[in-house]
């Protein structure tokens, strides 16, 4: 919390906007968090995602902060395999390439959705501010994204300990232009 305004209700904000757009043209969509009382702990979002059927990617919502208040710009974060290379030197052999082949394939695609949307919310929230910085696509491995079956990102709308976008962030047309960017990244990845 950065004053008054909460990071869980910005994001719950652009997660249901996002989630809109998305039905609106004709996707179903499941939300793993729909109420900004109720907690809900990053690894049971995970299972609740692997075990909807049909779930083609997972999107987690989310501002950012820092302890200066310079700090600014969008970023996506995904996973790859190097992430995890303590784990892989305790395998045999035989899991090793097992994991490797099918976990390469899911983390390229991770990659790919994690481009388009950075790309395309990058996109939209330049309409509202042309000095919003790119803070790239990176990897990490984010507990919500660990374990997940489908291609996976967290993506960072933002800084709230830093004026403009705070300000920005509260604002419900530029909340809905994230959203836009979010969806349009969704579709050129399902296209």
């Amino acid at each position: 919390m950065i004053g008054t305004v909460k990071e869980k209700d910005i994001n719950l904000k652009i997660g249901l906007k996002t989630a809109q757009v998305l039905k609106e043209q004709g996707y179903n969509v499941f939300l793993t968090q729909d109420d900004k009382d109720r907690y809900i702990a990053l690894d049971m979002r995970t299972t609740q995602t692997n075990k909807q059927p049909n779930i083609d990617l997972f999107v987690s919502i989310h501002t950012n902060a820092d302890g200066s208040n310079k700090t600014s710009g969008i970023e996506t974060f995904c996973v790859q395999p190097s992430l995890f290379k303590q784990e892989l030197k305790i395998m045999n052999s035989e899991e090793h390439k097992a994991y490797i082949l099918g976990m390469r394939s899911l983390h390229n695609k991770s990659k790919k959705l994690a481009d388009l949307v950075q790309h395309n919310v990058l996109a939209s929230a330049r309409q509202h501010n042309k000095q919003v910085r790119d803070r790239k696509v990176k990897y990490k491995p984010a507990q919500v994204l660990m374990g997940l079956e489908v291609p996976a990102v967290l993506v960072e709308l933002g800084f709230l300990s830093h004026p403009q976008e705070r300000k920005l962030l509260q604002s419900d047309s530029y909340q809905q232009s994230l959203a836009q960017g979010i969806y349009k990244g969704i579709e050129r990845f399902l296209q």
